[in-house]
């Protein structure tokens, strides 16, 4: 039974796996995550607005390169582009045509639907566009094509905006590839009031460093390059002089571009291995669009964003709104840069979206010019049936404050990523048919307004930034205007809506933001013992701004790069740090008295000089007390490259191992510098007595060995002189009488007369000591003599009496 129902489990599994092995046309292209709001862009190539849905990887690619902007009646309208063989095999009969419609289109969002449909719905074919491709019919081959279409054969009379759809079809007539574009038809004599038109330029981008010394990437570089996106956006108002923009500056980027132009740099992966970091020579490009910068704040006006373009909405969340009072105060970098003030106030939060909470603190750090004015996405507010007024107002606790409101779908088109292939024409095309429909939804209407303000990172092409100016002056139905310019309206009353909450799944979090501010609280610890300098020495070593680059809006949506800088700028603030030490040189007491040796050091480099208060405190003062060193405890001024040695008295009043606290704070003791550092000292307090005992005892010792030795001394003079003196007092006058000491006995046995043989002669209490082996030689060293009675002897025998 088993065998059965495994054989029918195998039976209906085997189709799915023959379809999962069978090769398809075309794959099913994976679901996109929907675009952070706010966040920079990854390098992966945008979908262009108006381009039809992709189903995976075609096998035929079509790229549209370029298309006439503005149809006359009496001129082709040109298309050109490119088809590529992608399938691996031959494809004959490989054919490109046009599709058209004479039905113009009615409203915004019917461009919409016309741009993510196929070219198919389209009911005209233009014959005489139809091009063969026999160079595209080679596997991997490529070939560029041309085609024309005519206005009159189209049916084109009225001023507007007309789809236009390019099919590639084999040679069974199967559409291999499409896509729809638009085309906007302008006739001469067509009345319609213009719209002004108004441009918020961006001047920021991700944030390039940890510290202020380590680049991240090579990415400025690259912004630098001839096509990189820095020229683009400075060179594009240089050739469009008679169209304003605003320039909308970050600081952090023009501090970035200083160093890179000023000075050599580090360049290191964050997280990397140390040996990884590379020395880069300065950058000379960097300098050279820092003064092309100059001449066009000059001429346009600027207004500065909080330096790293802080995420305000995550930063009020969060209570952390004491973190924008920097970046507002590092503002100055711009006006130091460029040589020029601000030319106005305006806050411009991520994404253009702020609850009523960030638009107070934006209000209060921001705009306190009473003329200062938001820059806020239309989505901000209630939807209007027609575009009228960029201008309206919003409600704060300074009061109401102006808003210039951006049209959100202008922003997405611009904003795209038009350097993947063939997404520079499609967003041209369609950004002059939405200004165009902008205008045909209320042609008799004057002083209508909007506002275009591309995203933070805008990265677009030279010639795409270009011709955006150029159609913005060129275009009938469009005026180009300043920002000032728009705001001298009366402003148009709008609901305004509050923060959307799908939004706050893209703000920084709470846990990154704790981290950062944990940096932060350490960074200014080393920040308080920086001492003031001379305007000669190098910059103080400081983290102000590397923690305000930490809490970039541009960060949405790249928790990973974030992450790891964070975390790099968290190492390279501890190496900075352990700079800054205590050195204990003495660890041991030998006593209840001591001192105590410390070394504070400085090893950053000369120039940064530190001025710390040390302060020692034992862990438990009832056992251990410590005392001032000599001086007195005051603040210690060092400069790079010194160090200095503290001797600390100190007592114990017990034995064993006491603790003691080193903690360096700030010249006025307001602020702790990093971590205290804890020593043990070790102290036995009996040390003192055990050296007197024994040092009186060797005493004792050392008198009792030298008055020995001075007794031996004498007696060996004396009994070398033969007077038989003992060197301890006069020797004797004449023979004693028997019994007493010294006359041959040791005046114990008084009975024995002296010289008696067997009488014990050696001075000793115990028996008779046993005679010599040999008598004495005559004229010995004893004063015996061969015959003759022994002499008197006060000192000890030798033994017997010489008999």
């Amino acid at each position: 039974m088993r065998r059965v129902e495994r054989a029918a489990a195998l039976a209906a599994l085997l189709p799915c796996l023959l379809a999962g092995l069978t090769p398809r046309a075309a794959s099913a292209a994976p679901v996109a995550a929907p675009a952070s709001p706010g966040a920079v862009p990854e390098a992966a190539p945008e979908a262009a607005p108006g381009a039809a849905p992709q189903r995976g990887r075609q096998q035929v690619g079509l790229v549209l390169t370029d298309v006439t902007p503005l149809a006359k009646p009496n001129s082709r309208i040109t298309v050109k582009g490119s088809v590529t063989n992608r399938s691996g095999q031959p494809m004959p009969g490989l054919t490109v045509r046009l599709r058209y419609t004479a039905d113009k289109v009615s409203s915004r969002s019917q461009l919409d639907q016309y741009a993510a449909a196929p070219p198919a719905n389209l009911p005209g074919v233009a014959e005489k566009s139809v091009r063969r491709l026999p160079q595209a019919e080679a596997p991997d081959g490529t070939q560029n094509w041309q085609s024309f279409l005519d206005p009159k054969v189209m049916g084109l009379t009225r001023f507007g905006v007309y789809p236009i759809g390019v099919e590639v079809v084999n040679a069974a007539q199967q559409v291999v590839a499409g896509v729809t574009t638009f085309v906007t038809f302008d006739p001469p004599g067509q009345e319609t009031q213009r719209v002004r038109i108004g441009w918020v330029w961006p001047l920021a981008g991700r944030m390039n460093r940890a510290n202020d010394q380590t680049f991240v990437s090579e990415q400025l570089n690259r912004d630098l390059a001839v096509d990189g996106r820095l020229p683009a956006l400075v060179n594009a108002p240089a050739k469009n002089p008679r169209v304003p923009v605003t320039w909308a500056v970050d600081p952090a980027l023009l501090d970035d571009l200083e160093t890179v132009g000023t000075s050599d740099y580090r360049v290191k992966a964050p997280l990397a291995d140390e040996r990884t970091a590379v020395r880069k020579p300065k950058n000379p490009a960097a300098l050279t669009w820092l003064n092309s910068l100059k001449g066009e704040v000059r001429r346009n006006p600027y207004f500065t964003l909080p330096y790293a373009d802080p995420d305000v909405v995550a930063l009020t969340r969060h209570l952390l709104t004491d973190q924008l009072e920097p970046a507002y105060r590092n503002t100055d970098v711009a006006a130091r840069v460029l040589n020029k003030q601000p030319d106005a106030q305006y806050a411009w939060p991520a994404a253009g979206v702020a609850g009523p909470g960030s638009l107070n603190v934006m209000a209060q750090y921001g705009l306190k010019n009473p003329n200062g004015a938001f820059v806020l996405s239309e989505r901000m507010f209630a939807p209007q049936n027609i575009t009228t007024s960029a201008l309206t107002t919003v409600r704060t606790k300074q009061g109401n404050r102006p808003v210039l409101t951006y049209d959100e779908k202008l922003n997405d088109i611009v904003s795209t990523n038009v350097r993947a292939p063939g997404a520079a024409a499609l967003a041209q095309q369609r950004f002059i048919a939405e200004t165009a429909m902008i205008a045909l939804e209320a042609p008799s209407t004057p002083n209508r307004s909007l506002v275009v303000a591309p995203n933070r990172v805008w990265n677009p092409t030279p010639e795409f930034a270009r011709k955006l100016l150029e159609y913005s002056g060129n275009a009938p139905w469009l005026k180009p205007a300043s920002l000032a310019d728009l705001r001298k309206a009366r402003p148009q009353p709008r609901a305004y809506q509050n923060y959307p909450d799908e939004f706050e799944r893209y703000e920084l979090g709470d846990t990154y933001l704790g981290e950062v501010r944990a940096i932060g609280r350490r960074a200014r610890g080393l920040h308080a013992i920086m001492a003031p300098r001379k305007p000669s020495e190098p910059p103080p070593v400081s983290y102000e701004r590397a923690l305000l680059r930490m809490q970039s809006a541009s960060w949405r949506g790249h928790s990973p790069q974030a992450r790891k800088t964070r975390e790099e700028l968290a190492d390279e603030l501890a190496r900075d740090m352990n700079k800054v030490r205590v050195i204990t040189d003495k660890a041991a007491m030998g006593g209840r008295d001591g001192r105590i040796l410390i070394t504070i050091v400085n090893d950053l480099p000369k120039g940064q000089t530190v001025e710390v208060l040390p302060v020692v405190a034992p862990e438990n003062s009832f056992k251990f007390k410590v005392g001032e060193p000599e001086g007195g405890w005051k603040p210690i001024k060092l400069d790079g490259g010194k160090k200095e040695t503290l001797r600390i008295p100190a007592e114990a009043l017990g034995n064993g191992t006491h603790k003691l606290r080193i903690t360096l704070l700030s010249a006025d003791g307001k602020r702790r510098f990093g971590d205290p550092v804890t020593v043990a000292i070790r102290t036995t307090g009996y040390a003192r007595t055990a050296l007197l005992i024994t040092g009186g005892g060797l005493a004792v010792l050392f008198v009792g060995v030298g008055v020995r030795a001075i007794r031996a001394r004498r007696r060996r003079k004396a009994e070398a002189a033969g007077d038989g003196s003992t060197g301890m007092g006069p020797a004797a006058t004449g023979p004693l009488e028997p019994g007493t000491p010294g006359a041959g006995s040791a005046g114990f046995w008084p009975s024995e007369p002296a010289g008696v043989p067997g009488t014990s002669g050696n001075g000793s209490s115990g028996p008779a000591a046993e005679p010599d082996a040999a008598a004495p030689v005559p004229g010995s060293p004893n004063g015996d003599s061969a015959t003759g009675p022994p002499g008197p002897r006060g000192g000890r025998h030798r033994g017997g009496d010489g008999g």
